[in-house]
């Protein structure tokens, strides 16, 4: 409020100055950022975004009290992607052989050629926040980088101890494409 307060101020004198070249010329730049965030449209984070950290790693507080899984819909576990990843960290038991359903886009993964990371971002409390979540999901086609799914699976272990990839991955039972929802973060 006050940088466009500044910004206005500054442009009226620049308007109402008496001599041509006196006064602030500048200040009313000040409006264009301003203007820019009003006038263009916010955009969800998506595949590109993914890429950018420097690490993979999720960073999940751990908890050593995760409440009881939810009972099942149409025969899986519906959980968010932050709180399967907690899961396979701190609590890999609670999922052996359960079908979880997750929700989330697609982003290419060059170390899964048949399957690809299922992501959504994560954040506290505005894009600027945001971690990518991501879980390597296996025995797929491959997807359309920022394509939306709703997907079934079964958390295992995954086959290479490397620490690049995630210690478990989602083995696809289905999945099927899903309109990006109204919110597309986790909280």
């Amino acid at each position: 409020a006050v940088a466009v307060l500044v910004a206005v101020a500054s442009l009226w004198t620049l308007i109402t100055a008496r001599e041509p070249g006196h006064g602030p010329r500048i200040g009313w730049l000040l409006l264009v950022p301003m203007l820019a965030l009003i006038t263009i449209p916010q955009v969800p984070l998506g595949a590109f975004a993914v890429g950018l950290g420097s690490d993979r790693a999720s960073f999940v507080r751990p908890s050593l009290d995760l409440p009881p899984l939810p009972d099942r819909r149409e025969g899986a576990v519906d959980l968010s992607i932050s709180d399967f990843i907690a899961r396979t960290l701190f609590a890999p038991r609670t999922l052996e052989g359960v079908p979880v359903r997750l929700r989330g886009f697609v982003a290419p993964e060059p170390e899964a050629p048949s399957g690809y990371l299922l992501s959504r971002f994560r954040i506290g409390c505005c894009a600027a926040d945001a971690q990518a979540m991501q879980v390597v999901v296996v025995n797929d086609v491959p997807r359309k980088a920022d394509m939306w799914l709703e997907v079934v699976g079964v958390a295992k272990a995954a086959p290479d101890g490397s620490g690049r990839r995630p210690e478990m991955e989602l083995h696809l039972v289905q999945a099927r494409p899903i309109p990006i929802p109204d919110d597309p973060y986790e909280y």
